[in-house]
């Protein structure tokens, strides 16, 4: 079966109702084949390929519940976090900038949340379905930046998340905030390093993005030297690309798609999602072998679903690999 394809259902159904999930089988399946647009197991699949769930099925429900309470309490500990401290003690004084003060935790925390009502608002903004899930948003988004301080919130994230509802919407799953923030935590903990500044140059974002044209570079040489010998850095589509995990770049249909084999893949989503986007250049070899700087960088910063075949791209990745 060629990778892009749909995976049979029976296939994938026999997999994940096994008494405990065969995750080499499971990764296979993936890398072979990609999940069907409306896949009903999606969620699941990606928990399993995480480490959020474990291969046993006697446990999930036991999680379920787990990450449903934990999920409640942290929304609690937001709510708590959000109010106005009393009066008390001059050492809590509006001003003070202590690490140990209620006022600098407070007035810290409203201001991480005015950035993610920022970012929650211009997401997908056009869809009045996503315009009614911004309060989910903001809740996750805070909860997460709460739960990961060595991480915060950083803008894109909320593109990121969105993609993750979507996910679960077509699923019809319950419990779909406690369950988001599972899976935001699963999934931007596999790439935590993009998202902290200090790494830029060492693992982190743009040492990521520039990891694109190496990969480029073994995929299609005469490519490479013509994007490098017109000074289209990489890092003008790279970072974008890669920093909002390609949910930017292409339609949700198949962003979720792309994520399907990233989060399959052995060497890790982010190296997968590196060797997507050398791919993603291939695709697009003959206008780019046609443009000049502007025109390169205009095309590379745009949204590129009716320009590439999502299956024809991943068959190509794995042929990088």
């Amino acid at each position: 079966m060629e990778l892009g394809q749909a995976t049979p259902r029976t296939e994938l159904d026999a997999i994940l109702s096994a008494d405990s999930v065969d995750l080499v089988r499971l990764r296979q399946c993936l890398t072979r084949a990609a999940l069907a647009p409306r896949c009903p197991h999606r969620s699941l699949t990606w928990k399993l390929l995480l480490g959020l769930l474990p291969p046993n099925r006697s446990a999930w429900e036991a999680e379920a519940k787990r990450v449903k309470e934990c999920y409640a309490q942290y929304v609690q500990d937001v709510s708590r976090l959000l109010e106005r401290p009393a009066d008390g003690h001059a050492s809590e004084h509006p001003l003070s900038t202590s690490d140990s003060s209620q006022w600098h935790a407070y007035f810290q925390f409203r201001q991480v949340t005015e950035e993610i009502q920022m970012d929650v608002d211009r997401t997908h903004s056009e869809d009045a379905w996503f315009r009614a899930q911004r309060p989910v948003m903001l809740e996750v988004l805070q909860v997460f930046a709460l739960t990961n301080p060595g991480v915060g919130f950083v803008q894109g994230m909320a593109e990121i998340l969105a993609a993750i509802l979507f996910a679960l919407a077509r699923e019809g799953v319950q419990d779909l905030p406690a369950q988001a923030f599972s899976l935001t935590c699963g999934i931007l903990g596999e790439v935590r390093d993009i998202f902290i500044a200090a790494l830029d140059k060492d693992g982190g974002l743009e040492k990521q993005a520039e990891s694109i044209y190496s990969n480029l570079a073994r995929a299609d040489p005469g490519l490479h030297a013509k994007l490098v010998r017109d000074h289209v850095d990489v890092r003008f589509f790279g970072i974008r690309w890669l920093g909002t995990l390609l949910t930017q770049t292409f339609d949700l249909e198949d962003v979720v798609m792309i994520w399907d084999a990233a989060f399959a893949d052995q060497e890790g989503a982010m190296a997968a999602l590196v060797r997507v986007c050398a791919c993603i250049l291939c695709q697009l070899r003959d206008d780019l072998m046609n443009s000049d700087f502007t025109a390169a960088v205009k095309l590379l910063q745009g949204r590129l679903s009716t320009r590439i075949n999502i299956s024809a791209l991943l068959a190509q990745t794995r042929r990088l690999h």
